[in-house]
């Protein structure tokens, strides 16, 4: 694969807009893992004058990190799966 996974995955999540059967037909021999493919890119409101793209590479942790939040109304608890320098995935549960 020459370009990098977190650009092949917004490619063709722009591409789901244009062409969603193509993109439902591609995605099985694409090599990009649904879960991945699912977790889309925020919606931009139409007054906003700024624009956030995802540009770090996510990486699947082996195994999850455990972690707690906490704040002045109540706590929860954390399980992060994916990571990457702007943010992550987690399983999120009330402590």
């Amino acid at each position: 694969m020459v370009e990098p996974q977190e650009v092949r995955i917004a490619a063709l999540q722009a591409l789901e807009g244009l062409d969603p059967d193509w993109v439902h037909d591609f995605l099985p021999k694409s090599g990009i893992d649904m879960e991945d493919f699912t977790l889309a890119p925020l919606e931009i409101p139409v007054t906003s004058k700024f624009v956030r793209q995802r540009r770090h590479h996510r990486v699947r942790l082996k195994k999850s990190v455990k972690a707690v939040c906490t704040n002045l109304k109540e706590g929860c608890s954390l399980e992060v799966k994916t990571a990457s320098l702007t943010g992550g995935v987690a399983t999120l549960s009330g402590t």
